[in-house]
């Protein structure tokens, strides 16, 4: 999936959901790139927004960016609520960032 521009990240990353959504639904996966967007910065209040009120996925780069930047509510929230997943590059991020911690919750997660 292709990230925010420059443009879109300056415009409506800090922005609460509920104040673009209706102009931006179904606008080329904007939802999509914001759910993304969203988990990579921490910003979980907004990704459960958009969860409760947006019927598009987010990619695995959701779980991926936010394990390799230690965003650990994030990524168990993801894990316990949307289906989408990781791939091993959320553990590579985690552990080349000395999460250990997270590390170790994503291996027992996938073995069990």
């Amino acid at each position: 999936m292709m990230a925010l521009t420059t443009e879109e990240e300056h415009e409506y990353g800090g922005k609460d959901p509920a104040l673009w959504h209706q102009q931006k639904h179904g606008c080329g996966g904007f939802c999509s790139k914001m759910i993304d967007y969203y988990c990579s910065h921490r910003k979980l209040q907004y990704v459960i927004w958009l969860h409760k009120n947006c019927d598009e996925e987010c990619s695995t780069q959701a779980m991926d960016d936010a394990a390799t930047n230690g965003h650990f509510d994030v990524v168990k929230w993801l894990h316990e609520n949307r289906y989408e997943g990781g791939t091993t590059a959320a553990m590579d991020g985690a552990a080349s960032n000395n999460r250990r911690e997270m590390v170790n919750w994503l291996h027992d997660c996938s073995n069990g």
